[in-house]
């Protein structure tokens, strides 16, 4: 398990008004992208990518979403259920706890 502190995601462009950020620190765990499995962690609070690409996810609420042109290190307040290896560009994904 990997742990994040809030000041890095502020430097990735989440401000302090940010839901996210209102814990002091929370988890990530490293995401293999794959079509058939659900997040290990179960629904992330949301998605790192520490390399630039696109992210496919179904939604914590239903249905799916491709999340295009993420830069790398870019954060993203998602509550996602699993992130799908197909349009999947992105590396080095995180979800966050």
């Amino acid at each position: 398990m990997l742990k994040f502190a809030p000041v890095l995601l502020s430097q990735r462009g989440l401000g302090t008004g940010n839901p996210l950020m209102q814990q002091t620190e929370f988890n990530g765990l490293a995401v293999t992208p794959a079509d058939g499995t659900d997040l290990p962690g179960g629904i992330c609070k949301g998605l790192l990518a520490t390399g630039a690409g696109n992210i496919n996810v179904n939604l914590a609420g239903g249905g799916t979403a491709v999340l295009t042109g993420l830069s790398a290190g870019q954060a993203l307040l998602i509550e996602a259920t699993r992130v799908l290896s197909t349009s999947t560009t992105a590396t080095g994904i995180v979800a966050l706890y």
